[in-house]
């Protein structure tokens, strides 16, 4: 779409990016949108939520890769997804409420992810809605704050 929205100059007005999970939906989805079109890049044009988000100068997307390879090998092969850069003290609280909300969890390297009942991610969403102070979505926003850097934004 960026690319029929172009300024009189003819460069684009916008540029879209993607955010996945790091999950099996957002892995597959990064490659569905590759196979669609080749000229989209992983590290440039979408990226993937990782519990590790490097901030680095170098911009070029095999430098970020390797980046964001060597800074998360401790949890290689962990699933991340937003949720889980909300506080362990927060989620516990949701816990205390919607105890069954979560089907599985996985540990690694102090990171905790955890994979939530169909039920349990809208439940958990309301929750976030009703509960979450500034300082529990210091995670979401140290996220967007990557994001910038990696797009090279101030």
């Amino acid at each position: 779409m960026a690319r029929t929205c172009l300024l009189p100059n003819g460069r684009q007005r916008y540029r879209f990016i993607g955010l996945f999970d790091n999950d099996n939906a957002g892995k597959q989805a990064i490659r569905a949108i590759r196979e669609l079109d080749k000229s989209v890049l992983e590290y440039k044009d979408v990226f993937r939520l990782w519990p590790f988000m490097p901030l680095t100068c170098n911009l070029d997307p095999g430098a970020l890769q390797k980046a964001f390879e060597r800074e998360n090998s401790e949890v290689k092969g962990m699933a991340w997804e937003l949720e889980d850069v909300l506080p362990t003290d927060f989620f516990d609280c949701f816990l205390c409420e919607y105890s069954g909300a979560v089907s599985r969890t996985t540990t690694a390297h102090g990171k905790v992810h955890r994979d939530l009942t169909r039920d349990g991610k809208a439940h958990f969403h309301r929750f976030i809605k009703q509960n979450a102070l500034r300082r529990d979505l210091d995670g979401v926003v140290d996220v967007l704050k990557a994001l910038r850097v990696y797009l090279g934004l101030k």
